[in-house]
Order: structure tokens, then C-alpha cells, then sequence
């Protein structure tokens, strides 16, 4: 036996209708459907238990649809976090159900010092995070005639969608009846996506990746488009479709005749700086080095990879100054097979497993199909730039052996500013020395989307692509394991 619904709220809540996702345009839904509600009753008038719907004295919105069930029993909801393709289930996804009332408000446009305290809007009623196998259970859920509004978010990818057909005081299992509805966005008309600015480089074919793992093409354009995903070229990268693409100065460097710098790169929730296939310090200027610093500082996301190292442990061409980022490891110049140090096929790459997330970071890849029987993950095009990092700053992911039987560090994540209390650090860089490989790419097409091969991920590609997500999370001592929003 359950407890009554309370009033009418459960049939003139049937407005919540968005059984194919709601966009960022459409952030509204749920909440004028809570707000119909709360008109059909009398706010003056309480339920017999003693509370009002939207009264902060009782039940809040479809808090006053959470039922008690004999015998102890729940109302739960589980299924599973996928990527936008619905490829690869998602660690670390919030998964909640909003009180109706409270807007789930659109996100603040450029980038900001969000934490993690502050990561939801709408006043969940029940939170949860994925797992590394991408699960979720919500228990005590709501019943609501139309169906349970549910929000899915990592950091600014969000979609927000309606369960149909959720039964009380039982277990409703929608793992595979509703996989579609439990994955991110692929275009903005199916939900929110973080602006990313990338600046393609000559040797990682990083946006292959991003199409990869399911981001629609028309999501790339060039920065005056109206895509999610802005293109710019750095030196010897792939242009967008027969446009005039800029370069990549254009996003870092605010000296002329370019047009970035920090305010150009605070627009971006992430920005992207994959391998260019060489050092090329003639287009990283000072001013652009710092830029970046700022950027990250003011809580932006940076990934890069490989020779991307110039933008962490050298300082500009000329410059005596000490680069802000040297200290987060032991860097070198760079060593590259054959005569480097690390295999340039098949390296058996090693997952940190001390810390909580690197723990699930090893059990995703074994469930994702990306590691060997012995648990390792194979490596192509690897280098060697980075022999360790500083524990205080700096968080070793994977490892390598050099042919000097010693460990080197193929990937790590510091947080940002460095040097500060990490309740001040809201801002975060990821650091590869392995990348998408050329074999990503048909050297028969010159532009992308058709320069990159529908090959399935590699294992590296599934390795990057976990860092992606967890790039987009809110910021947190990687030592701790994620929480659920409170």
C-alpha cells in the first residue's frame, strides 16, 4: 500500500511532456509544469499530512509526490550514463530529479569559478553520481502521472529528459529500455553542450575523437558559427569543410594582427591543444602562453598532448622567466622513438590504482573493452616528456617503462591556480603524451568530417575520451571520490 497522491497535482502535472530530450531553450519545461501544479491547489489549504506544495515550511514542488511503501520497500530508478553515440557509459554523471519549482536554470555563458557545491540548479529531490560502469540507481523517486522529469549532466553537457511508465514501491530498471534517453546530447537541440574552442594540430587528429564518441558534425564550425564545437588550425592541422578556418592564434594570442588572448578564451568552457608535431614556439608567444595561464586560473579546461608540453614547461622564445606550469612534473626535451625511450607500438601502459578515481578510471577501461588480460592498456605513437610529477600539484594517471626499465608518466591532471588552497582551485589541465594516432585519418580526404576514418575507438582513444569527461566535471581533489550533489 502507498501513501495518496496528494491533491490533483499528479494529473495537472500533465504537461511534462519531453520524451526526446529538452534543449537548453526549452530549460522551462519542467518547471511550468511543477508551477501548474502548485496553481491547481490552494496554498493556503494544507495536504493532510501538513505541508504545502511550494511552501519551504513542508514539501517543495515533487518533493509532495515522493511516496511511503509498505514494508520497506522504494521507489527506485536505475539505468546507465552513456556518451553522446551512446557508445561508452559515462563515470562520474549526475543524475537527478528537479522539485519542479526551482528553474534548472541555463548555464552561465564563458567561463567561471564553478564548484562542485554549486554544480546543479533546480533543487534536486534525489541526486545520485554514476559509477565507473556508468550506473545510477535513484532511490525515493517521485511518481508523476506524466513521467519523472530527470536531469543528466558532467559539468556543462546536460540533457534533461521525462521517464514514462514509472511504477511505485518497486524497482524500475530502464539500463536498456531507455538507453537513448540516458545519453548526452549530440546537438543542442537535443540538450546543452559545453562551448569547446580546438586548434587542430599536425600529429593528433583530436577532433576525429570528439566525432567519435558521437558529437554531431554540425556541431563544428568555425568561431563566428553557430556550432558548439569551434574550429581553429594550428600549425599543419585539418580545416572545417572547405571554409576559410583561422589559426590558431587566433584563439590564444591577443597581439596583432590575431584577435585572442584571455578574453577570446574565457568565451570557451574547454579548450583543446593537441600535438602539433613539433614544438612550434614561433606561434606561442608570451603574451598567448599567458593567456592561457589565465584562462585555466579563472577556471578553464585545457587538454593537450604530447609536444602540447611547450605550453606547460618552456617559457616563449627569448623569455627568462620561469613558465608558471613547470613545477607540476620533471620535464625534458623531447625524446621520440626510435632512439627515444618508450616503444613507439604496443606499449604496455599501467593505470595508477592508489586513489579512488584512478581505481574507477581502471575498472572503466576494463569494461569498456580497453585494456588486456594482464590489465594493461596499449599504447601507439607514445613519447616521453614527462619522467614525473610533483605530488603536490600534480595527479599521475598512467605509466609507462622506458627502455631503461624506468616508470615515465604517460598522462596526469593538475588542478588550477596551483600553489593555492585546493577550495580556491576551480580550473584544471590534462596533460597526454599519447594522442589519437594518425591512423584516425584518410589521407585521401582533405577536410573534415571525411579526413577521419569510422574506425571503432582504440583503446588510447577510449582512455582519452574518459579524461574528456572527467575535463568537463567540477573540479576536486582527484584523491576523494565524487559525491552526489546536497
Amino acid at each position: 500500500m502507498t501513501t495518496p497522491w496528494r491533491g490533483s497535482l499528479a494529473t495537472t502535472a500533465l504537461s511534462l511532456v519531453c520524451l526526446n530530450g529538452c534543449s537548453s531553450s526549452n530549460d522551462s519545461t519542467f518547471n511550468n509544469a511543477a508551477a501548474t501544479a502548485d496553481a491547481g491547489k490552494d496554498s493556503t489549504t494544507p495536504w493532510p499530512d501538513g505541508s504545502y506544495f511550494g511552501d519551504s515550511g513542508g514539501c517543495r514542488g515533487f518533493e509532495c509526490l515522493q511516496v511511503s511503501c509498505d514494508g520497506g520497500a522504494t521507489t527506485t530508478l536505475s539505468g546507465k550514463v552513456w556518451d553522446p553515440g551512446g557508445i561508452n557509459p559515462l563515470y562520474n554523471a549526475i543524475v537527478y530529479v528537479p522539485n519542479g519549482v526551482d528553474p534548472v536554470e541555463p548555464f552561465p555563458v564563458g567561463v567561471s569559478c564553478d564548484t562542485c557545491a554549486t554544480r546543479t540548479t533546480g533543487s534536486p529531490v534525489v541526486a545520485t553520481v554514476t559509477d565507473y560502469e556508468g550506473k545510477f540507481v535513484l532511490a525515493n523517486i517521485p511518481i508523476i502521472a506524466a513521467g519523472l522529469p530527470l536531469v543528466i549532466q558532467v559539468g556543462k553537457w546536460r540533457r534533461q529528459v521525462t521517464i514514462p511508465n514509472v511504477r511505485s514501491c518497486t524497482s524500475n530498471d530502464i539500463t536498456t529500455t531507455q538507453k537513448d534517453l540516458t545519453r548526452l546530447p549530440k546537438n543542442q537541440s537535443e540538450g546543452d553542450i559545453p562551448r569547446i574552442a580546438i586548434a587542430t594540430g599536425n600529429a593528433d587528429p583530436f577532433e576525429c575523437l570528439l566525432k567519435k564518441i558521437g558529437i554531431a558534425t554540425t556541431e563544428f564550425t568555425i568561431p563566428s558559427g553557430t556550432g558548439r564545437i569551434h574550429y581553429y588550425q594550428a600549425a599543419g592541422g585539418t580545416t572545417l569543410t572547405r571554409t576559410s578556418t583561422p589559426p590558431g592564434e587566433d584563439l590564444w594570442e591577443p597581439a596583432a594582427p590575431h584577435l585572442g588572448g584571455i578574453d577570446k578564451l574565457k568565451t570557451y568552457d574547454i579548450v583543446l591543444l593537441p600535438c602539433e608535431g613539433a614544438e612550434h614556439r614561433e606561434n606561442k608567444l608570451a603574451t598567448g602562453r599567458d593567456a592561457v595561464v589565465k584562462y585555466a586560473n579563472a577556471g578553464g579546461r585545457v587538454f593537450v598532448t604530447h609536444y602540447g608540453y611547450e605550453w606547460l614547461a618552456h617559457s616563449a622564445s627569448g623569455s627568462t622567466s620561469t613558465p608558471p606550469w613547470v613545477s607540476t612534473g620533471t620535464w625534458h626535451d623531447p625524446i621520440d622513438p626510435p632512439d627515444g625511450t618508450v616503444s613507439e607500438k604496443d606499449l604496455r601502459a599501467t593505470i595508477d590504482r592508489t586513489f579512488p578515481k584512478g581505481i574507477a578510471f581502471a575498472q572503466w577501461l576494463g569494461g569498456v573493452g580497453a585494456l588486456t588480460t594482464t590489465g594493461h592498456l596499449l599504447i601507439d605513437e607514445a613519447r616521453n616528456n614527462l619522467d614525473a610529477t610533483t605530488t603536490t600539484t600534480s595527479r599521475t594517471w598512467i605509466r609507462a617503462p622506458n627502455n631503461q626499465s624506468k616508470q615515465v608518466v604517460m598522462h596526469m591532471t593538475f588542478n588550477t591556480p596551483i600553489g593555492v588552497p585546493e577550495t580556491t582551485q576551480c580550473g584544471k589541465v590534462v596533460y597526454s603524451d599519447f594522442h589519437v594516432t594518425t591512423n584516425a585519418l584518410d589521407s585521401s580526404q582533405p577536410y573534415f568530417p571525411d579526413r577521419c576514418r569510422n574506425d571503432p575507438m582504440s583503446p588510447q582513444e577510449k582512455a582519452l575520451e574518459f579524461m574528456l569527461f572527467d575535463l568537463s566535471a567540477c573540479v576536486q581533489n582527484d584523491a576523494d571520490p565524487p559525491v552526489p550533489p546536497r
